[in-house]
């Protein structure tokens, strides 16, 4: 079920004229200046003096104030840079970012728009001034934090999935180092980024992830009981920087594979092997549930966070996709003739290769010639 949340993202995103122009009628006075002005992340004044200008000629921020002097709008300009006769920043007129703020009590909404895109809707509480849970769906993705202080020093902040259960923790010490937790379904803490333990390695670890990975798809894509025919499965990693694994598991239908085709033509291409645009995709029947997978994962991560590169994930997952087009699938799924498992960054990074690795050459040249690669 959708939280409150979620259904304001997709109410607000199509709404931005309306939410711009409800909000600028609220307001009394702007303020312009060189520097950021207001931060509604912890509800303070940001900037000096010396940064305010007498009105919008070379502004890099506005805020409008209400007649309760409270900011309910904040823009960003953003800027370009010129290197001739010297170095200097030029705002540009075109708003980067717009936020609006509706405060109440001790609760701020915020409605955050990028290159007039909604990126973020989120609900802030506060307690004595600081902010101690935050629920956003940000980019479409729910998210939930609880923060915790030991006096006026942040000391835990944890992370909960759309049931309200704990599932990360952040643990602050007296000097501000971190130190991350994964919280297991009967509640014990695994801790993150650590030294492999003493008789574990690298590809034990692998070896138990490729398993489990093996195992567990297929199960998953038969219990989503889809009652047509799928033409693919997309195992998809993050590729910029953030934790790899696990996948994130999205199912093809043939209609939606049709239905593009017919509206896009050549460019159809782009929809079909992009897991985003699936139906089946980050919904709850397409989740792994695996807490020895999970655990696998986490010590992978640790470990290839040291060099910051997704490319051995990448290749575990492209080994994965390659066995899986192997195996008799459970005979309750309908797939096409050329049903295909291949892995994908979530920027498209490894499509190709992934796929010439997962196809036989006959069905390659097949989907090339129906201008689907």
């Amino acid at each position: 079920m959708k939280t409150e949340l979620e259904k304001r993202f997709e109410l607000e995103g199509a709404c931005l004229p309306e939410v711009r122009n409800r909000f600028n009628a609220r307001v009394v006075r702007w303020v312009y200046s060189l520097a950021e002005i207001w931060s509604w992340e912890d509800r303070r004044k940001k900037g000096t003096d010396d940064n305010l200008l007498p009105g919008p000629d070379g502004a890099f921020y506005a805020c409008g104030y209400d007649d309760a002097d409270k900011p309910i709008v904040l823009y960003d300009f953003g800027y370009e840079t010129v290197y001739k006769p010297v170095q200097k920043r030029i705002p540009l007129k075109e708003k980067w970012v717009e936020e609006f703020i509706t405060h109440s009590a001790e609760t701020l909404e915020v409605i955050r728009f990028i290159h007039a895109k909604l990126e973020r809707v989120s609900q802030l509480t506060f307690q004595n001034n600081r902010v101690t849970e935050v629920k956003s769906v940000n980019q479409g993705v729910y998210q939930h934090a609880l923060i915790h202080y030991q006096g006026s020093r942040r000391k835990l902040e944890q992370s909960l999935n759309s049931k309200g259960e704990v599932f990360f923790e952040i643990e602050f010490d007296p000097n501000g180092q971190q130190s991350y937790y994964r919280i297991r379904r009967d509640g014990t803490r695994v801790q993150l980024y650590q030294p492999l333990p003493k008789g574990i390695t690298v590809k034990s670890i692998k070896d138990t992830v490729h398993q489990r990975l093996l195992a567990l798809i297929p199960e998953l894509v038969a219990a989503a009981s889809i009652r047509e025919p799928i033409c693919c499965v997309a195992l998809a990693y993050d590729d910029e920087g953030n934790d790899s694994l696990p996948p994130v598991i999205g199912i093809g239908l043939k209609s939606e594979r049709q239905q593009w085709v017919v509206e896009h033509g050549k460019r159809a291409k782009d929809f079909v092997w992009n897991p985003a645009q699936f139906s089946n995709y980050e919904k709850a029947h397409t989740q792994l549930n695996d807490d020895a997978l999970e655990e696998a994962c986490d010590y992978l991560n640790g470990k290839w966070a040291e060099s910051g590169a997704a490319a051995p994930a990448a290749r575990l997952l492209m080994e994965v996709a390659a066995a899986l087009n192997k195996i008799d699938w459970p005979p309750s799924i309908q797939r096409t003739d050329d049903f295909v498992v291949y892995a994908v960054g979530l920027e498209g990074r490894g499509l190709r290769k992934s796929l010439k690795a997962g196809l036989s050459p006959e069905k390659f040249v097949a989907l090339k010639s129906k201008c689907l690669l």
